[in-house]
Parts: structure tokens; C-alpha cells; sequence
């Protein structure tokens, strides 16, 4: 056995004691690793939900819909995050509701390839994602340019000067509203009042409650009357979607009458300056970190696209479509929170590294020191070493 060997023997529990609390040290720190991965993931994943800018939009033509296609079930787009199907009862309830997510439509039903519209753009925005869990909800709006809205009118014929608003068909709404009194409102209208639900903070301010009406004049055609049947709260899981049904100019999303889609599509004054919006947005609970560069680096390719390649793949179409996209910008903005979030939770890892090896280098120092005697003496003899 070499004498270095034999040496040690004399110090095992020492050494034992080293290798145990280096040990220790190692799975302590890669314990510290995973958690700090966690957390950050789980942070970062809260802060994206809450963001309103987490958004990729297609926003289609202002032309009127097509009626003619409106109000078919949209086919499936393959995305995990949002398949409907005829066997789950919330898809039946929102079809009949008018909440289903039908094709907007908004091209000639003579336009080839018109009833696909909503099925290509869902499958434009699953490639932009590539893969990572996402919802696409489609909505209807009206008026058409997110910088405008509706006169509400008063009594004597007036608009009013404090207050305007947009009328929204959303799709399945309930899954983004809390319903505070009331019920949803239904039905396809006679083309001049339809049924409505309104913000109930927006409501408070108008001085209106279920069963009361109010009186709207669109860009063009006649009034048209929104009956109040209930009020609701916006959910708080669907920030970016509801900062896109406001307004550019002021980003208010509380002024915005819910109404079913058959409904404003049956109210020509209403039709007549319809938009189609397609909102996508992550599903930040199954966010990971490594998503996120990958899929900032698609969103922003995405929204400078040619449409007639990246959603028709080069079919001809008359359809114009505008993708925009803040998704981008807001998982940039989450650099700086993962980087000081990583850093705050290493430094004590950091730590601990450092005093695991300041131990083995104290313990190596001093079994040299206990076997230079040893080791000066047999030099004096004029053995090895």
C-alpha cells in the first residue's frame, strides 16, 4: 500500500467528515438550483398573467361580416390550449348563447376560402407560438376602429358628452366576465335592440340596472336600443383580453356592452362598422423559462408579416388582416425581473459554495500540517515520500 495511503488511514474519520460535508454541500446546492429555476418560473408566470400587453392580436377587415357564415362553429384549429368540441357542454351553452366561436367572416361569402378565415388565422397564431400553451378568443366589434365609440344618446335626442361606449360580441364571454346581477344576454335581436350586459362600475355611472335601456346611435343606419338584462365584473385571468376591447386613445375596457354575436350581426346600423379581432395570449401556468426567448423572437416576426404568407400560406384572398403584437415587448420586459429574481436567490447558494470549499481547503491545510513532522522525519532518514 503506498505510504500516502497508509498516511491517510491515520485520518479517516477527518476525511470522512470532508467528503460527508462536501457531499451535503453538493445536493444542498443543486436542491438550491431547482428551487431557484422554480421560483422564478413561478414568478415570472404571475407577472405575465397580470400583464395586459401579453397579447398577440389579427385585427381582420372593417367591413361588415358575413351573415351568411357567421354563425357556423368554427372548425378545429388544432391548438391544445382551445379545442372545442360538440361533447362539452360549456362549447353547446356558448353556441347557443352566442358565445361560440364562430368565423367572423368578414369577407364575401363568393371570396374563396372566405369560411376558413377564422381557421387560418388560428392556425398562423398556434405556428407563432410554436408549440407553447396559448387561448385565441375571436370578438366582434363595433365600431370597427379601436380608437372610436358609440354615442350613448339622451333623452331629448343628445349625445351625451360624458360617456360613449363599444358593443362587443366576444367570444364565450363568460369564461372572461363574472356575472355580479342578472343574466347573459341572448338572442338575435329585431335589428334595432338587442340585449346587452354591461361593466357594472360602467353602469353605476350611467345610472342604469337590469331591465333598463339604453339608446346608442351607430355610424350609420338608425338608433339602435341595447336592453340591459344583467351586469358583470371582467375576470381577472383575462387582462389582455379586455385591454384590447377598449380603446386606443383612452385603453378603458370598462365601457364595453357584451352582446351575442347572431344579435350585432342582425343590426345593420351595428353590422355596418364591425371589426373582427383575434386575441391570443399565452397560457403563462405552463410558461417555461426556455419559452421565452423562442417565442418573443416568433411574436415579433409574426406581426411584421405578410399576412397573405404567414395566415393564407399564399391562397389568393381579398381579406385584409393586421397582426400587432405587445407580446414581444412583455416578455423583453421580464429580463430584468428574472435576472434580479436569479440573482437574490444564488447569492445564498453562492454562499454556501464558497464556505464548502473554504472547509476543504481548511481541512487539506491542516492534514498537511499534521504530516509534515511525519514527513520531515523520514526525509531526515532519507526515505520517499
Amino acid at each position: 500500500m503506498p505510504a500516502a495511503l497508509r498516511g491517510a488511514g491515520h485520518h479517516r474519520l477527518v476525511l470522512g467528515a470532508a467528503g460527508l460535508a462536501l457531499l451535503l454541500a453538493a445536493t444542498v446546492l443543486a436542491a438550491l438550483a431547482a428551487l431557484t429555476e422554480h421560483a422564478v418560473e413561478g414568478g415570472t408566470q404571475r407577472r405575465l398573467a397580470r400583464d395586459p400587453d401579453a397579447v398577440i392580436a389579427v385585427l381582420g377587415d372593417p367591413r361588415a361580416p358575413d351573415t351568411n357564415t357567421s354563425t357556423a362553429p368554427t372548425p378545429a384549429d388544432g391548438s391544445d390550449a382551445d379545442r372545442r368540441s360538440d361533447a362539452d357542454p360549456a362549447s353547446r351553452d356558448a353556441r347557443a348563447s352566442g358565445d361560440a366561436p364562430a368565423a367572423p367572416g368578414i369577407a364575401s361569402a363568393s371570396e374563396p376560402g372566405a369560411d376558413d378565415v377564422d381557421t387560418l388565422v388560428r392556425a398562423a397564431v398556434d405556428r407563432a407560438f410554436g408549440g407553447v400553451p396559448h387561448h385565441t378568443w375571436s370578438a366582434l366589434r363595433a365600431p370597427a376602429s379601436r380608437s372610436a365609440e358609440l354615442d350613448v344618446i339622451e333623452v331629448d335626442g343628445h349625445p351625451r358628452d360624458d360617456v360613449r361606449l363599444s358593443v362587443v360580441a366576444l367570444e364565450q364571454s363568460r369564461r372572461h366576465t363574472d356575472l355580479v346581477v342578472g343574466r347573459a344576454p341572448r338572442g338575435t335581436g329585431d335589428g334595432r335592440t338587442l340585449e346587452t350586459a354591461l361593466d357594472e362600475v360602467f353602469a353605476a355611472d350611467l345610472g342604469v340596472r337590469p331591465g333598463d335601456a339604453l339608446r346608442i346611435r351607430p355610424g350609420s343606419g338608425p338608433e339602435v336600443t341595447l336592453r340591459v338584462t344583467g351586469l358583470y365584473r371582467p375576470s381577472g385571468t383575462s387582462p389582455a383580453v379586455w385591454a384590447h376591447l377598449g380603446t386606443t386613445t383612452f385603453g378603458a375596457s370598462d365601457s364595453v356592452a357584451l352582446v351575442p354575436r347572431p344579435a350585432l350581426l342582425a343590426t345593420p346600423g351595428l353590422a355596418a362598422d364591425t371589426g373582427a379581432l383575434w386575441l391570443a395570449v399565452p397560457d403563462a401556468d405552463r410558461l417555461r423559462l426556455a419559452d421565452i426567448g423562442p417565442l418573443r423572437e416568433r411574436a415579433a416576426r409574426f406581426e411584421g408579416s405578410d399576412t397573405s404568407r404567414s395566415v393564407f400560406r399564399g391562397a389568393p384572398s381579398t381579406t385584409t388582416l393586421t397582426v400587432t403584437s405587445r407580446l414581444d415587448n412583455a416578455l423583453d420586459d421580464l429580463a430584468t425581473p428574472i435576472a434580479v429574481a436569479r440573482a437574490g436567490l444564488y447569492v445564498p447558494a453562492g454562499l454556501l459554495a464558497a464556505l464548502a470549499t473554504a472547509a476543504l481547503v481548511f481541512t487539506a491545510r491542516q492534514l498537511a500540517e499534521h504530516r509534515r513532522p511525519a514527513l520531515a522525519l523520514l526525509a531526515a532518514r532519507g526515505a520517499g515520500t
